[in-house]
């Protein structure tokens, strides 16, 4: 047996999406790897250089982590600063998906039977 013919055999036949309608911020992350470390919001806020506030607003997604605070990010904990845009990315993304997927469920889509034959004929005024 040709041993591309099992390799056939073996690959999926169905292919799943994932495409979850939630978003997750990236400060759920940052609260991880600060709780990790075992250092208080104070604290960590300080070795960042922002405000304790500004630290909240990331954990509840209102404030975007500027490239700035992911730098600072990556040299408070070690995790390279491309992780935290990407996840900041990641998420920004994600919401307007989930918005987009809100705004389009609200708008009525046209009848498929409304089509300008039926309408013509007089069955669809």
């Amino acid at each position: 047996m040709n041993p591309w013919r099992k390799w056939e055999a073996m690959k999926p036949k169905k292919k799943y999406s994932y495409n979850p309608d939630y978003a997750v911020p990236p400060g759920d992350t940052i609260r991880e790897v600060m709780e990790t470390f075992g250092i208080a919001q104070s604290e960590f806020a300080i070795r960042l250089g922002i405000s304790v506030q500004t630290l909240k607003r990331i954990f509840k997604g209102e404030q975007p982590i500027t490239s700035e605070t992911s730098n600072r990010l990556e040299m408070v904990t070690g995790t390279p600063a491309s992780f935290w845009n990407k996840l900041e990315s990641n998420y920004r993304e994600q919401l307007a998906k989930s918005a987009e997927g809100k705004a389009s469920r609200k708008v009525e889509a046209p009848s498929p039977l409304a089509s300008g034959a039926q309408s013509r004929k007089g069955n669809i005024k």
